[in-house]
């Protein structure tokens, strides 16, 4: 019972640590879109650390982040 809840513990303390992650937009099938994007960031925005989700099917169309006070 003792290294059963030992490796719960691990387990536990590996996801905790592991940096987030996203997956590339996938189009018809399986197939991952040759201009697609995905990115999971932690970023400082204004005075505070926040994690910020981009995904995109095209990384030709640009990003806009409105920040209001």
């Amino acid at each position: 019972m003792y290294i059963v809840l030992v490796i719960i513990g691990i387990i536990i303390f590996a996801i905790i640590l592991m940096p987030g992650y996203t997956q590339r937009i996938k189009k018809l099938g399986n197939v991952q879109g040759q201009k697609s994007l995905a990115e999971l960031k932690k970023m400082k925005i204004g005075d505070s650390l926040q994690w910020v989700m981009i995904r995109s099917e095209n990384i030709d169309n640009p990003i806009l982040l409105f920040r209001n006070r």
